[in-house]
């Protein structure tokens, strides 16, 4: 168990920044409404933060869904992602959104780009969005350019550190003194 004696936050980006960010990718994704059928996936509740902030801006008559999908334990990705499964039937779907909190590693967008392509049609779009990105740390192609945040640990806006600090507003540079 991690013992923690102070948490400090040091602000690393405005609110402001990312609601101006939200009202760009809202318009992108409306571009979407004349291409058939379209779904969204939810990647665990970083990602229901992101997308619930985003869809602030109006309904897109997208269909949802949530996958619990993780890779984090504390600070430290796994190198495992757990909780990939969908057992919708995806072939009536052209477009196929899937939206995630941050990349890190990329290494949840990897895993579920490929589970997705493993159930969907030939010619069905596969767009992945992100709130944040470390493209220091990761080399995967985002659909629509992302935030970039420092290489640090960040909370808040959606951003979490076991559960907690995810509804702050703005996001923080998490700094943890151990006991």
């Amino acid at each position: 168990m991690e013992r923690i004696r102070d948490v400090n936050l040091r602000k690393v980006l405005d609110y402001s920044l990312v609601e101006a960010h939200l009202k760009k990718l809202w318009r992108h994704l409306r571009e979407q409404e004349n291409t058939g059928p379209v779904l969204d996936i939810v990647l665990l509740e970083g990602a229901r933060y992101f997308y619930e902030h985003l869809m602030a801006s109006g309904d897109l008559g997208h269909d949802c869904r949530m996958i619990a999908v993780h890779s984090y334990s504390g600070t430290q990705s796994t190198g495992t992602v757990k909780g990939l499964a969908l057992d919708d039937d995806l072939s009536a779907y052209r477009t196929i959104n899937v939206f995630d909190d941050l990349c890190d590693t990329g290494l949840t967008l990897e895993e579920t780009k490929k589970f997705l392509k493993s159930k969907t049609a030939a010619g069905t779009a596969l767009n992945f969005y992100t709130l944040f990105n470390k493209a220091e740390s990761n080399r995967f192609e985002l659909s629509f350019p992302a935030l970039e945040i420092p290489p640090f640990f960040v909370v808040g806006c959606g951003l979490d550190y076991n559960g907690r600090y995810r509804e702050l507003d703005g996001v923080f540079e998490l700094l943890l003194s151990e006991k």
